[in-house]
C-alpha cells in the first residue's frame, strides 16, 4: 500500500504493508531509530510520537493510519545541540515519553532553554 508521511519535517512516500507498525515503519524504513521499540505490549511508552500533534504509542499504530500525516518523533525535537536525542540512549522509557508529552503541551511560541524568557513588569508596592 502507497503511503506518504510527514516526519520530523521530512516528506516520505513508500510502499508498505498494510499490517506494518508506525514504530516499525520509522525505525526501519525512514531510519528514524530515536523511536524505541521498548516492551512489545504497548504498555511502557518508550515508541511515544506526536501524530498530528497527539501522542500516540507507535507500537499500536499501523503505519498506513499515519497517511497524509505529520509525525514528530524525539529525533524531531532536538534542536542543533542533540539535547533531547540524548535522551534516547538511556534504557528505559520514561525519559522519553516525558520529552514527548512536554512537546505536546509547550506552546511553540514559549523561549526554549537557554533563550531569554519575557520579563514581567514589576509589581510597586505602595
Amino acid at each position: 500500500m502507497r503511503m506518504s508521511v510527514k516526519i520530523d519535517g521530512v516528506r516520505y512516500d513508500d510502499d508498505v504493508e498494510p499490517r506494518l507498525l508506525l514504530v516499525h515503519y520509522l525505525r526501519e524504513q525512514a531510519g528514524r531509530t530515536g523511536t524505541p521499540i521498548g516492551c512489545d505490549t504497548s504498555n511502557c511508552g518508550a515508541c511515544t510520537v506526536l501524530l498530528n500533534g497527539r501522542s500516540v504509542k507507535s507500537c499500536s499504530v499501523l503505519a498506513v493510519q499515519a497517511d497524509g500525516a505529520a509525525v514528530t518523533t524525539i529525533q524531531g525535537l532536538a534542536d542543533d545541540s542533540g539535547v533531547i536525542v540524548a535522551a534516547t540512549v538511556l534504557p528505559f522509557a520514561l525519559p522519553l515519553g516525558i520529552a514527548i508529552l512536554a512537546a505536546a503541551a509547550y506552546p511553540p511560541d514559549q523561549p526554549r532553554y537557554g533563550e531569554s524568557a519575557p520579563t514581567r513588569p514589576t509589581v510597586s508596592r505602595r
